[in-house]
């Protein structure tokens, strides 16, 4: 799907073509059941990453027993999750549309966000997965840990590789979330059947935007969780990466889980309220109780906890598969 809002249209062009997608937006009923729609290859869904590719995200972290940047780390974690995804869309021998993959890119350089793709799919917004299938860039070796009757077992799995660690310059957080808003609101409106499982975001960065204030932040965040299908709005989470020893607080159900630190509180109201459908996942990874309702955020998160994030995010949505 090409992005229509970061062509090269003028200006009144753009405007024009943004009152359009608003205006189609705006036919889009939502039921009163919503988070019940099934993922079909007829209606397939969406997830979507921002990924911090800032200056910053070249500090040193432990990971996997061996020291790396968080550039690294994260790199390899979306490509062993992209790997995943597409392994459990292939059932019965046949690979399933299930779902389309957007991935936005920050920093690197760059005072813009662009599409984070490489090879083949470079430039791309939403690719689908036998396009995910066709053009990954590599097969790289990584170290998988499982604890089996109480004995932790290392080995080697293959994973195939779309991106690679990119570090560099500001954090333009801000024009990350605008262009996630124009991709999701081109796709939605493209969609034949808009009662479809709404499409998760998952913005991982590891410190504050340097392109907007905190009410340009909210403002961009609102934009994207007001999008919806007739089965939901978008779901934003936020993850901030932390190299510190501090202990990360996962989908907090109140502020005052957070500290008073002004950077965990703006990322706290940006993030979406979980729907119910994910409590009990939730719940399993950190223990909380079962009641009341959760926020899609993490704060302080190192590599591991971002990798039990994610798992959270992306699975409870492929639970809908049918």
């Amino acid at each position: 799907m090409p992005n229509l809002i970061k062509s090269q249209l003028l200006p009144a062009e753009r405007t024009a073509v943004q009152q359009l997608l608003q205006a189609a937006m705006s036919q889009v009923v939502p039921k009163s059941k919503p988070y019940t729609a099934y993922i079909t290859r007829k209606t397939p869904s969406a997830m979507l990453f921002l990924i911090d590719q800032s200056g910053s995200m070249d500090a040193e972290i432990v990971f996997q027993g061996q020291t790396t940047t968080k550039a690294q780390a994260v790199a390899l974690t979306l490509n062993t999750l992209l790997d995943e995804i597409l392994n459990r869309c292939n059932r019965e021998g046949e690979l399933r549309e299930y779902f389309q993959i957007g991935i936005i890119g920050y920093g690197n350089q760059d005072e813009d966000a662009y599409s984070a793709w490489q090879g083949a799919l470079k430039g791309k917004a939403f690719v689908g997965m036998s396009q995910l299938r066709d053009h990954y860039l590599s097969i790289i070796q990584t170290t998988e840990e499982q604890t089996i009757r109480g004995r932790m077992i290392v080995s080697q799995k293959p994973v195939r590789e779309w991106i690679t660690p990119q570090s560099g310059g500001l954090t333009p957080m801000k024009a990350a979330l605008d262009l996630a808003a124009d991709w999701l609101e081109q796709w939605i409106v493209a969609l034949e059947d808009k009662d479809c499982y709404p499409p998760i975001v998952i913005n991982i960065t590891d410190g504050e935007a340097t392109d907007g204030d905190d009410t340009e932040l909210l403002q961009a965040a609102r934009r994207i969780k007001t999008l919806h299908t007739a089965d939901g709005n978008v779901l934003l989470f936020n993850v901030h990466l932390s190299d510190t020893e501090h202990t990360p607080v996962l989908f907090p159900q109140n502020s005052d889980e957070l500290p008073e630190d002004n950077y965990a509180q703006l990322l706290y109201r940006m993030s979406s309220e979980m729907p119910a459908l994910y409590n009990t996942d939730i719940a399993r990874l950190t223990q909380k109780d079962l009641r009341g309702a959760y926020t899609g955020m993490a704060f302080n998160a190192n590599i591991k906890a971002l990798v039990y994030f994610l798992q959270i995010g992306t699975t409870t949505s492929m639970g809908r598969t049918k």
